[in-house]
């Protein structure tokens, strides 16, 4: 997995996003073949997908357009019973970590949107987050 800085795209084992990628090509896609769809409200619908072993990810489309991809890292010997906010915590280490090694240090602006590692208490999770720019 690669984070391209210059325009924001991420390349996956299975596949590519970019700032650029609509839903319809996205669902055509070798990675969007097999997205499953978590949540649709109205004009937003975000899928899950597996892009590579050992990462779980989901991407936000807004209408046709590409809003966020956000991932994790899946944790060496997890299971759900593992499921707290001291797990997520590790979890948010290991991200950031990765993101130091990629990117150097935060914040981690571009031209095309933001890059972060986040933690949603309310859900319990981290990921690491693109969100893109309009």
């Amino acid at each position: 997995m690669k984070i391209i800085t210059s325009d924001g795209s991420v390349e996956f084992a299975h596949g590519r996003v970019t700032s650029a990628t609509d839903k319809s090509s996205f669902l055509a896609s070798s990675l969007g073949r097999e997205a499953m769809v978590v949540v649709e409200n109205g004009p937003y619908v975000t899928y899950r997908v597996n892009p590579e072993p050992g990462v779980g990810a989901t991407l936000l489309f807004n209408e046709d357009r590409l809003e966020n991809v956000a991932w994790a890292f899946v944790m060496p010997n997890e299971t759900e019973n593992d499921w707290s906010e001291e797990f997520e915590m590790q979890r948010k280490t290991r991200h950031e970590d990765w993101l130091l090694k990629e990117l150097g240090k935060p914040p981690y602006r571009f031209e095309w949107g933001e890059v972060a590692s986040e933690y949603d208490a309310k859900g319990v999770s981290s990921a690491i987050m693109i969100v893109y720019d309009r």
